[in-house]
C-alpha cells in the first residue's frame, strides 16, 4: 500500500473515532430550543377550586410560564406569570384556581416562553363539582409580557376585566356581643367596593358599610366588626363585592356568639334570692361562664428539600403545622418570607398577596389533633453567589377556641454551593446534562482508546508495506 493512501486511511479512521465521541458536544452546544411543556390533569377539584398541573423543561434558557384557562377552548384568562428557571431538566408547575363556578367545565393548557420561542401544552379539561352550571361565565382577557433578557420582569402582567372575585373567611375575635367578619376580594381589573351581608338567619337582611378596594393584581383582605349582638346566638354572613362589571357574593358561613355572663334569677324568685342563699360566692357561681377545655395549641416546624442548592436550582420550602389540642383553630393566616436570592414560582395553597419576597396565605381551620402542611416553591436566582446563606421564615397567626389570638414562627436555612455546570463531552454525546468526575474519566478513556486504535492501524498498514522475504 502506498504511503499516501496509508495516511489517508489512518486519518479517516481517526476522524471517525473522534467524531463519534465528540461531535455531539458541538451539536448540543449549538442547540437553541424553546421550552418543552406538557399539560397534566387537574387535581383537587371541588365546587369552586382546582389545581392546574404541568411540566416544563426550560432547555437551559431563562423561561417564564403560565396557564391559560376558561370555559371554552378559547380560554380567555391567564394565571400569574411564573419564573421557571433555566435548567435542562423537567420540573413540575402547578397553580390553584379558587374562584371557579360550580358545575362548570373549564379548559386549560400550560404555556412557557424563553428567548427562542413560545411553547403551548396540550389542552385538557375538568368540571367543577355540584351546583348549577354557570351558563355565561365572565369573559376575560390577558396579555402576557413576552420574554426579553433585557427587561424581563416576573411580576404578573396580565389584565382581567370582569366582576370581582370574593371569598368569605372565618369570623375572628368572637365574644358575647361582637365579632369580626373577614373576607378577600380580587378586583378583576377595576376598583371595587366590598361589604358584608349578615343576619340571624340565612336570609341575612343586614349590611355593613362599604369599603373601597383598589385595583390590584392580587387578593385584598378586608374586615369589619359587628357589635350589639345577642349572646349565645348563631349569626350568618357572607362577603360581597362590586365593581363596574358586576357584583359577586361569597359563601354564606356562620359563627356563634359566646354565652351570656349574666343569668336570669330562678323562676318564682327574685334577683336577691341568689345573693341571700350564697352571698358573693353564690353570685359568682351562678354567672360563671363555662370554660373551654383545651382550646387548641398550634405547633410549627419547617424544612427545605435542598440544604445546599445551587444557582438555578428549584427549592421547596415546606411548612408543617399541627393542632396539639382539642379545640378548633380558626382564622389561620400564614406569612412566608423567602430570601432575596430566591424567586417565588408557586405554592400548593392559594396566594392571597405578594409583596416582593413576602407571601401571604389564608389557611383553612384546623381541628383538634390534626396536622397538615403546605409547600412554597422557588428558584435560586442565577445571580446568587456561592457561600451565601438562604433564610426561610414562616409566621402563622391563629385564633384558638377561647377566641384568643396567637402568633408563632419557624425558620430554616440553606447555603448556596457551586453547581458543576461543565458538561463532559461524552455526557453530552449520550444525552447527559452535567459533568462529573466519572464522566470526565470516560472522556479521557475514550481518547486513549482512540489513540490506541490509531497506533494499531498505523502499525498494521506499515506491516503491509514492508517487502516480503
Amino acid at each position: 500500500m502506498q504511503p499516501r493512501a496509508s495516511k489517508i486511511l489512518i486519518g479517516a479512521i481517526l476522524a471517525a473515532v473522534v467524531s463519534t465521541a465528540f461531535l455531539p458536544f458541538f451539536f448540543a452546544s449549538a442547540a437553541q430550543l424553546a421550552p418543552t411543556v406538557t399539560t397534566v390533569s387537574a387535581t383537587d377539584i371541588t365546587l369552586k377550586q382546582a389545581m392546574l398541573n404541568a411540566t416544563v423543561n426550560p432547555n437551559e434558557e431563562q423561561t417564564v410560564a403560565w396557564f391559560e384557562y376558561g370555559p371554552s377552548t378559547s380560554f380567555g384568562v391567564g394565571t400569574e406569570i411564573q419564573f421557571a428557571g433555566s435548567q435542562s431538566f423537567i420540573q413540575s408547575l402547578r397553580v390553584r384556581l379558587s374562584t371557579l363556578e360550580p358545575g362548570t367545565t373549564y379548559y386549560f393548557r400550560i404555556v412557557a416562553q424563553n428567548k427562542y420561542g413560545t411553547s403551548y401544552g396540550n389542552t385538557m379539561s375538568f368540571t367543577t363539582g355540584g351546583g348549577q352550571p354557570n351558563t355565561n361565565p365572565p369573559a376575560g382577557n390577558y396579555t402576557p409580557t413576552y420574554y426579553s433578557p433585557s427587561y424581563y420582569n416576573p411580576a404578573p402582567s396580565y389584565s382581567y376585566s370582569g366582576a370581582p372575585s370574593v371569598t368569605t373567611l372565618s369570623a375572628s375575635v368572637v365574644s358575647q356581643t361582637s365579632a369580626g367578619l373577614n373576607g378577600t376580594v380580587y378586583p378583576s381589573g377595576s376598583a371595587a367596593t366590598a361589604w358584608f351581608e349578615w343576619g340571624a338567619s340565612q336570609a341575612l337582611g343586614n349590611s355593613t358599610a362599604a369599603v373601597s378596594i383598589s385595583n390590584t393584581a392580587t387578593y385584598s383582605s378586608y374586615s369589619q366588626t359587628l357589635s350589639a349582638l345577642s349572646p349565645n346566638t348563631v349569626y350568618y354572613y357572607r362577603a360581597v363585592a362590586q365593581n363596574t362589571y358586576g357584583i359577586a357574593y361569597g359563601q354564606v358561613i356562620s359563627f356563634t356568639t359566646h354565652s351570656s355572663a349574666a343569668s336570669a334569677p330562678p323562676a318564682g324568685g327574685s334577683s336577691n334570692s341568689t345573693a341571700s342563699s350564697g352571698g358573693l360566692s353564690g353570685i359568682l357561681k351562678a354567672v360563671a361562664t363555662p370554660k373551654v377545655v383545651d382550646p387548641g395549641t398550634l405547633t410549627l416546624s419547617s424544612s427545605v428539600n435542598r440544604t445546599q442548592p445551587w444557582p438555578g436550582a428549584k427549592i421547596d420550602y415546606t411548612v408543617n403545622y399541627a393542632n396539639a389540642g382539642v379545640g378548633t383553630l380558626s382564622a389561620i393566616g400564614a406569612t412566608v418570607e423567602l430570601p432575596p436570592e430566591v424567586q417565588y414560582i408557586s405554592s400548593d395553597v392559594a396566594l392571597r398577596e405578594q409583596n416582593g419576597n413576602v407571601l401571604t396565605f389564608d389557611l383553612p381551620n384546623l381541628k383538634g389533633r390534626k396536622d397538615t402542611s403546605f409547600v412554597v416553591a422557588g428558584i435560586v436566582k442565577e445571580s446568587a453567589e456561592v457561600g451565601e446563606s438562604l433564610a426561610f421564615k414562616a409566621t402563622l397567626n391563629y385564633t384558638d377556641a377561647a377566641a384568643k389570638r396567637y402568633s408563632k414562627e419557624t425558620s430554616v436555612s440553606a447555603v448556596i454551593v457551586a453547581a458543576n455546570k461543565a458538561p463532559s463531552l461524552l455526557a453530552l454525546a449520550f444525552g447527559g446534562a452535567s459533568g462529573s468526575v466519572a464522566q470526565w474519566l470516560l472522556m479521557v478513556t475514550a481518547f486513549i482508546v482512540a489513540l490506541a486504535v490509531y497506533n494499531g492501524v498505523r502499525r498494521a498498514i506499515a506491516g503491509f508495506g514492508e517487502p516480503k522475504i
